[in-house]
């Protein structure tokens, strides 16, 4: 554990840099569990996505046109981008401490 201090966030008490959760007021900053079930569900449909955005490609050896698999491709793979991008930002969100500077709320 960390022995520099901070001020909590929300409750302005002196706590160490390194504590997951404020003593004093229980703040803990991240998802939450609601947003770790969407994190989840999120990155399952990333997962699903990214397999459909391949599907695409194996059509052409069964005579789909390379059009066709480029444009499958580019809807598929971004719906898993822009799921796998969630994803990221709540991995990142669950590393903040209630000490750290907030951009939001």
């Amino acid at each position: 554990m960390s022995t520099e201090t901070g001020a909590c966030t929300k409750c302005a008490s002196e706590i160490s840099t390194g504590a997951d959760r404020c003593p004093e007021c229980g703040h803990e900053p991240g998802p939450g569990v609601l947003g770790q079930i969407f994190i989840f569900l999120a990155g399952m449909t990333g997962l699903l996505f990214s397999f459909l955005a391949f599907l695409p490609i194996i059509l052409i050896f069964d005579g789909g046109s390379i059009t066709d698999a480029v444009i499958g491709v580019v809807i598929f793979g971004g719906i898993a981008t822009v799921c796998f991008g969630i994803v990221y930002a709540g991995y990142k969100s669950s590393e903040i401490k209630p000490t750290d500077e907030q951009l939001f709320g």
